[in-house]
């Protein structure tokens, strides 16, 4: 059999998804590369990155909050200081380089009293940085995964050939 892409896997998941989310990349080469993808697969989707004009910008976050496309794919940029309501998935492409990058994209969703999800794909070569993140995010865990091994099918967690992601629900938060 063989193994699915990083690609395949997300516009796998991206099928069971109905409302809007953003889809984090590490690159701006990269946030172009996984727009171009998911238009090819009948997806709507904007790109909101540093090299976009301010103005520009402007306008992508303004139609995202219309709700006029389904997927913001961005880059950290977005992780941060950005406050959309309706966000319903945070979907991290490319695995963060830190775990408070990871809880800021995160952070993203699950706004006032609604809750949210944040999907992790994660490829072989940021399996060591995810074991760090989780462990930041909870010491007591000392998480260890093998990915040369295939992980048990669960609801949190499926493997996608050299890819896993990890689904967690994230419970709602007050707004301030």
């Amino acid at each position: 059999r063989k193994q699915k892409s990083k690609m395949d896997a997300l516009i796998e998941q991206l099928a069971t998804i109905d409302g809007q989310g953003i889809i984090f990349c590490n690159t701006k080469f990269e946030t172009w590369n996984v727009q171009k993808q998911l238009k090819a697969n009948q997806h709507t989707a904007q790109v909101l990155q540093g090299d976009l004009p301010q103005i520009k910008r402007n306008l992508v976050l303004s139609a995202f909050r219309e709700k006029k496309f389904q997927y913001l794919v961005a880059t950290d940029l977005v992780s941060r200081g950005i406050d959309i309501d309706h966000v319903e998935i945070i979907i991290h492409y490319d695995i963060p380089a830190s775990h408070h990058d990871y809880i800021h994209r995160i952070g993203r969703t699950s706004r006032g009293s609604v809750a949210g999800t944040s999907l992790a794909l994660i490829s072989q070569d940021q399996h060591d940085n995810w074991i760090n993140i989780q462990n930041a995010i909870n010491p007591s865990s000392n998480t260890k995964h093998n990915f040369s091994k295939k992980h048990k099918s669960s609801s949190r967690k499926k493997t996608h050939g050299p890819s896993a992601s990890t689904k967690n629900k994230r419970k709602p938060r007050s707004k301030k």
